[in-house]
């Protein structure tokens, strides 16, 4: 099975699609760090990945490629 990660920022919309699930983890930190801002990881049980922080949040979707 393979996967693509979507990184969604929430004030950009799709900001990077990844072959690599720790790179799309990584864009997502840079995205909600730029300014600064600490952050809180939330991993769900389908395989997403939520960087949150006071201003800004990003999302990384996994998606299954046929």
């Amino acid at each position: 099975m393979s996967y693509a990660y979507q990184v969604i920022g929430s004030e950009d919309g799709t900001i990077g699609i990844c072959a690599n699930r720790k790179r799309a983890i990584e864009k997502a930190v840079e995205y909600v760090t730029q300014n600064g801002d600490t952050y809180e990881r939330t991993d769900t049980k389908y395989g997403d990945v939520l960087i949150d922080s006071d201003n800004v949040s990003a999302r990384v979707e996994r998606w299954f490629l046929s």
